[in-house]
């Protein structure tokens, strides 16, 4: 027969400050770029995939909805929300 042994570590024995510490330091240097006006490039390419993503207009790939929106401003602007589409 097995036996299972407790464990050393018990959940009183955590510290939750220490926990929640790496996600508060990640937050406030997020916080920290946003304030000064400077976004990381990471995070403006996350959010400019998702825009062209969720674009419905055009029935193209996301490269190529990136590279249609390279040449065009009119359809720049609308998915970037910018002004409405004039067709």
């Amino acid at each position: 027969a097995r036996t299972v042994q407790s464990n050393a570590v018990t959940l009183a024995s955590w510290d939750p400050a220490q926990l929640a510490a790496p996600a508060a330091e990640d937050a406030s240097r997020l916080l920290g770029a946003v304030s000064a006006g400077t976004l990381p490039l990471k995070v403006i390419r996350k959010i400019t995939m998702n825009l062209l993503r969720q674009d419905t207009s055009m029935k193209r790939s996301i490269p190529k909805k990136h590279f249609y929106a390279a040449l065009h401003e009119q359809y720049l602007a609308d998915v970037l929300g910018l002004c409405p589409v004039i067709i």
